[in-house]
This record gives C-alpha cells, structure tokens and sequence, in this order.
C-alpha cells in the first residue's frame, strides 16, 4: 500500500511538468534558475573584498608614513617615477601578504557558491568580521614597531630584532621607556583597537546588491577567477622566483628600495634569518647560503687564486714573517671595541660642538682608517666577528657556546706566550659571555662590571654597568703590572642608550649644536643630546687613556687598535651612503720602532675582519693565524684588502657597491662618493658580490669546522 501511495504521488507531480522535459533538463534550469534574494555567498564575498581592501589600505598608509618620516627630499627630487614604481611594487608585496593572510576565507565562499543557502550563517559572518579584525591589528601592532625601528637602525625589522631575547628584561624596558613615547603609542594603539572593532563590524555589515540575483555557474566561475588570482598575488609574480626582498631594487636611491617592503614580511624574513643563524652550522649549508657548489669554488674566490683540493680550508692558514725585534721585545697590544663609535661623529669637533674632547689632540698620533665598516651591526656579534672571524650572531648565546675556537685572537697571542686579557664594564652574564668566552675561547682573564667596582670603589654605574673612566684605569693597571707582554681586548658601554653617561659630561653646559646637525634630527632633542655628551665621555676617556699612555714608557712598547662595534643611525637622518650609515673608525697607535716595512694608505676600504691580522703582523714573528682578513699595513698593495664587507650584505670599495642580498650593484663615483645603480651590473661588480659572499660562506665553514672537531683543525697549525 506505501509502494502505491507513492507511486501515484509522483505520477501528480510527473502531470504538472511541461511535457518532455527530462531529469537533465530538471538540474539545468535549477543552475541557470538566478536567485532573487540575498544569498549566503553575496553576504560573504562583499566583506571579503572590504578587510582585503581596507588592509590594503592601511599598508599603503605605513608605507607612506615612512616616506614622509625619513625620506630626504632634496634626494627624491628627481626620482618621482622610483617613488612610484616603488609604491606600485609595494601593492604587489602588500597583495602578496594579504593573500596568505585571508585565503583561508575563501573557503566558505566555495561552498556558498554551490549551496544556494539564502543569507550567511551569523557565526560565520562573525568569523569574517573577527580574522579581519585580527589581521588588521596586526598590521598595525607590526607596523608601528617596524617605524620605530627604522627610525633606530635605518632599516625594517631585520634579524638584529632578535637580539631583545637575550638581554635582560630590565634593561629593556628601560630602554623602551626612555626612548620611545611608549604612553602615545599606548593610547594610539588603545584607540586604533576600538577604531578596528567598530570598522570590521561595519566591513561585514551589508551584501553586494549587484551579488544578489546569481546562478551556480555564475558563482563558481567568479570563484574559479578568485582563488586563481589570489594564488598568482600570493606568488607575486611569473618569473622563476617569488616575489622577494631581491625584487625591491627599483632606483639608485638606497632609501627608495625600502619602501616596498612592509612590516609583516620583513619581520618573517627576519625570523627565518635568525632561525638559519641559531641552527648547528655546517659546510654544506654554509656553501649552500653563499650561493657555492664547493668549498675549493669558495676558498679559492675568497683568497683570490686557486687552492688545494685535499683540503681548501687550510690554505686559509697563514703565517707571519720573522722579526727578530718582536722576538726580543714584543708589544703590548689592546684592542679597544668603543659601544657607538661611528665615523660620521668623528666629524663633530668644531668650536663648541666638540664631541671627541680629549681625543681630538691624540688623533694627530694615530692612523685613521676613514673608509672603515664593522664586521657586524650589533655588539655582540662584532665581538665574535672579531675575536672569532664568526659570521654569526648568536654564536654565544646558541648550543655551540661552549665549543672551544683554536684559532681565536686570544689563542694566537696565548701560544706566543701572552697574557690574555678580556675586560669591560658591561655585565658578564650579558649574553652569556661569561661562559661563552671562558670555554675555551684563549682568555686567562675574564674581568666585567663586578672585578671594576671592587677595583674602583668609585666607579660609576649606569644602566649597563660600569662606565669608561674605570674600564681605562683598569686596562692601565694591567699593563704596568709586569713586563710580560699582554693581549688585553677592551669593550666599552658608556655610549648606549639611555646614554645616562651624559650626567657625568662637566662639558654639558658648553655643547651648542648646530643648526645643521639640528636640521637633521629624527629623534627627540633631549635624547640626541644625550647622544652627544656620552659620546663625548667616551671619546674623552679614550683620549686621555691614549695620552697617559703615549707619555709614559710604556707607550713605547705598546700597540693599540679602537674601533666602534658599530654605528649609531637612532640620532641623524644622514642619507644613504653607506659610509655614513655604517662605516666606524679604525684607528692605530703604533709605536715607530714596529712600523718597520709598514706602508699606510688611509683611503683602502676596509673593515675589521682586517683588524687583527694587521695586529699579528705588527706583533707577532712566525706566527700561524687564521686569514679572516689582510694586513693593512702590508708594503705589498695588492696583499692589502680587496674591499670592505658589511655583515652577510654587502661589500664595497673606491670604485663599486655590491649588495647580493637585494641585487642591488652600484658605481661609486670616487671624486663625490656617491652610488649610481647599474641594472645590468659589471664584471666587477658582480665579482666584488662573489668575494664579499664568499667571505662569509669560507669564515662560515672554517668555524663550522672548528665546532665540529677542534682537535682535527688545531692539528693544522703543526
């Protein structure tokens, strides 16, 4: 009886169907039927576009915050077409975030747009509303960090960035606190959360009237063109490579090929170059980062010539040649790393804007190297860079800290029988330096914050420890506590932020600063002047030290290098040459009966991975050391260095720029210093990138090495 009910149900329903329509005919009037009320997919895809839209437009904002805060006009004059090719690429890179960012969302549309469900469901609208909201916010959060820290370092977050997980926390706030509106930015932040709550709720409130009346094949074929476009702006482009940091280059103006990139993707390639640099290093992955197939390939481009086979990594040992007087009487030697010391402050000594003090009477006794760039652009790393030849930066704080280094600075002066010395003011625990350098690293000494308040009562401390005046007076005391020669390296704190060294300045009530350091500042003017009078301090300091020094006996046997760790870009808005930006100062006190052989050419570009083997030449008769770098010094010139090299960046000398990690190749013009991008880069060029990579790539596996087995590469010293 049921199998007959239905039966003639369906013949009623079969009688009220036009004659000779089909099953097929039936589904396809149903696809192409339109919908004349609100479907749930027009209620999604209109807010969609609104967040993607409105995030768009909020990157576009940053982006053009950061012209208007740093951007040098009479620079960017006559480059309006760059500043629009950069923005224009810079909608390509803000697309490409976006599009990772909400593509998770276009999932629900692909199931509306096959169930013609009328009306979105609210939760889901909610879903929109709140992944809006929380992608918006961060854009902001990230945005207003990677300004502030352009204004610091000249740069977007890059992985220095990093470095804020092994200092202190006390410390760090304090910083925070006395550099930055942290209370502005507070209420700014506060403000912009209730603005983005109330916006995405507006964002999502409404459908596209123009949605409304749509057919399956209607819906899928927008949704088909959809996801393919998201896909091709998550990819960025067509060619063989992702849209990348290589693709920012777009003008000779360094500062113009900043503005494409924006906050979030500089900070995720900033973490992924921070997690390669805390990884075990290894030969293969040091080749593999500098762009070689073989070590010989890299050794031999570093050394430039060719290189044993067998093992290329020891063609990188060198010896130094005989001299009977370094035999009979050999230096004293220190080696000063002064916290902030750039080159472009050295030019303040004018009238009553005189930052360097004392110093400035002792620069007559010293050799200037002016064309001179630090090893690393954070202090800890510049360290290892130098002690080391580490291209690393996090060496000291990584699981490798306790490895031994065979072939550090203090090992090749402790084997020549020196005393091995490593004092500053700073905080022994700081990054873990204490353990990091009494593993095996060559030092008998290993004084900080602590040993100089018990050897000067009256020291003064700051927020990073004890100032200058006590680290000189304790070098001092060491040098005239026996004859037996001594490597002492010294690092300074006194000119860090907060630059509480200021209040210990008498020299504050006279500084003036002029009209054309004012014009250029892009911080506040009481934190710049801080700035000036601690950097005062410590080069006063030094300069008395080297005073002190000079007119006593023992500057006759006394050999001293200073350098900064690296530059200070928070203060000035100085441009973007490179010189400007990054060079610091090397500067050479040496006494004239170890100068014999020296030729000194001041203009060489150079940095300070050439620091200590210009100090083993001086120091050292027949001694073996690792070649991370030249001899300044050398009579020869072509034993001299090639150029100098800025971190894992770029390398530059008198007549070209070479930055591989954007592909950015310059001529320097020699007579005004300045940059003028090649797009098809020269063979000189593209060599000068091929050495600077390849410095990296062989100190990279040379310490690789060292960490894997010390006793094998200590063998190679017999």
């Amino acid at each position: 009886s049921d199998l007959a009910a239905l039966l003639s149900f369906s013949e009623a329903i079969c009688l009220t169907l036009p004659k000779n329509l089909t099953l097929t005919d039936m589904a396809l009037r149903s696809i192409s039927q339109p919908q004349t009320s609100c479907s749930a997919f027009a209620a999604l895809l209109k807010p969609f576009f609104n967040i993607f839209l409105v995030s768009l437009l909020i990157l576009t904002v940053f982006r053009l915050s950061l012209l208007l805060a740093f951007g040098q006009w009479e620079s960017l004059s006559g480059h309006a077409w760059d500043l629009l090719r950069a923005f224009c690429l810079g909608i390509r890179f803000d697309a490409k975030l976006l599009s990772i960012l909400y593509f998770p969302l276009i999932i629900p549309l692909w199931v509306f747009a096959f169930w013609g469900r009328n009306g979105a469901p609210s939760w889901l609208k909610g879903l929109y509303r709140w992944w809006g909201f929380v992608v918006m916010l961060l854009l902001l959060v990230v945005g207003i960090v990677d300004i502030f820290y352009f204004q610091f370092f000249k740069s977007h977050i890059d992985i220095l960035a990093f470095n804020i997980l092994y200092d202190s926390n006390g410390e760090v706030l304090h910083s925070l606190w006395s550099d930055f509106p942290v209370v502005w930015v507070a209420v700014g932040l506060v403000a912009s959360i209730v603005g983005l709550v109330l916006l995405t709720r507006l964002l999502v409130r409404r459908s596209c009237p123009l949605c409304r009346r749509t057919t399956v094949l209607t819906r899928a074929l927008v949704m088909l063109v959809l996801t393919v476009l998201l896909g091709f702006l998550a990819r960025g482009t067509l060619l063989d490579r992702p849209l990348g940091p290589s693709h920012t280059v777009v003008s000779q103006e360094p500062f113009i090929n900043q503005l494409p990139m924006n906050a979030p993707l500089s900070l995720q390639y900033a973490y992924k170059h921070y997690t390669a640099s805390i990884a075990t290093p290894t030969v293969e992955n040091q080749l593999r980062n500098g762009g070689f197939s073989t070590l010989e390939e890299a050794v031999a481009t570093y050394l430039r010539h060719p290189t044993d086979s067998e093992n290329p990594l020891c063609a990188l040992i060198d010896t130094t040649g005989y001299n009977p007087l370094l035999d009979s009487l050999p230096p004293h030697v220190v080696v000063l790393q002064m916290e902030s010391l750039g080159e472009y402050y050295m030019g303040f000594n004018r009238g009553n804007f005189n930052l360097l003090g004392a110093l400035a009477d002792e620069l007559t006794h010293l050799i200037h190297f002016p064309n001179f760039f630090s090893c690393m652009n954070n202090t800890p790393a510049t360290l290892e860079g130098m002690l080391f030849g580490s291209p690393f930066h996090h060496l000291g704080v990584s699981t490798q800290y306790a490895k031994p280094l065979p072939y550090s600075a203090p090992w090749t002066y402790k084997r020549k029988n020196y005393e091995t010395w490593y004092i500053t003011g700073q905080r022994l625990g700081w990054r873990n330096l204490d353990l990091y350098l009494a593993a095996g690293k060559g030092f008998d000494h290993i004084e900080g914050d602590n040993a100089l308040r018990e050897f000067d009562p009256q020291a003064h401390v700051g927020e990073w420890g004890v100032h200058d005046a006590s680290l000189f007076k304790r070098i001092w005391s060491v040098l005239q506590a026996s004859p037996t020669p001594k490597f002492i390296y010294g690092m300074s704190i006194s000119h860090h932020t907060p630059y509480d060294a200021a209040a210990l300045e008498p020299y504050a009530d006279s500084l003036q600063i002029p009209d054309s350091v004012t014009r250029i500042y892009k911080t506040d003017p009481s934190l710049a002047r801080r700035s000036f009078l601690a950097f005062r301090y410590a080069a006063n300091q030094l300069g008395l030290f080297l005073r002190e020094l000079r007119q006593s006996p023992l500057g006759q046997r006394t050999i001293v290098a200073i350098t900064g760790d690296h530059t200070l870009r928070q203060i000035l808005n100085v441009g973007d040459d490179p010189l400007a930006n990054y060079a610091v100062p090397l500067l050479l006190y040496i006494p004239e009966q170890y100068m014999q052989k020296c030729k000194v050419d001041t203009t060489t570009f150079s940095s300070q991975n050439d620091i200590f083997p210009t100090l083993y030449h001086l120091s050292l008769s027949q001694a073996k050391y690792l070649h991370v770098g030249c001899n300044l010094l050398d009579s020869i010139p072509g034993h001299r260095p090639p150029a100098a090299v800025y971190t894992n960046t770029f390398a530059m000398n008198r007549h070209a720029f070479a930055q591989w990690t954007t592909d950015y190749y310059a001529t320097r013009d020699t007579l005004t210093g300045g940059l003028h991008h090649d797009t098809d880069p020269t063979p000189a060029e593209l060599a000068l990138g091929a050495w600077g990579r390849s410095y990296m790539a062989v100190m990279g596996c040379f310490i690789a090495r060292e960490l894997e087995n010390a006793n094998e590469v200590e063998g190679w010293l017999k």
